[in-house]
């Protein structure tokens, strides 16, 4: 399953339409939220939909997805958000908070992107591969 995290086509593509042929030709079931630079017509572009959030579960754990950062608390588990484009993990109270940083365009120097599985979350470096941080659940 991939997550995105909004700002979908605002990266540096020479050719959007073949981006969009790429990314849902994969056949991973793609979950989805909507960024400040993401449009309306993006979603039949896109061919899926581009709610403003997503709670749902995984890993017996419940997950958040929304483009902006949370402030406070949230009924959740994880967060996971993009809107900074800026790679990082932390924690409000009980709940982790994760952005995975930017493929197309980060504002920390380096393209990132993350990894979820039963025993926490990784984030990697997009153009050399290394694990930058880890947080487990």
């Amino acid at each position: 399953m991939v997550f995105i995290l909004g700002d979908i086509l605002h990266g540096s593509f020479d050719d959007k339409d073949e981006f969009c042929d790429t990314l849902t030709a994969t056949g991973c079931p793609i979950m989805a939220v909507r960024g400040n630079c993401d449009y309306a017509s993006d979603e039949s572009r896109l061919g899926f939909p581009l709610p403003e959030s997503l709670t749902l579960p995984l890993f017996h754990k419940t997950f958040f997805l929304t483009h902006y950062p949370v402030r406070g608390r949230v009924n959740a588990d994880v967060v996971l958000h993009g809107h900074t484009h800026v790679k990082g993990i932390g924690k409000i109270g009980d709940t982790l908070i994760v952005c995975p940083g930017s493929i197309a365009k980060p504002r920390d120097g380096e393209a990132g992107y993350g990894v979820i599985n039963e025993e926490g979350i990784n984030l990697y470096s997009a153009e050399d591969f290394r694990e930058l941080e880890t947080a487990q659940f």
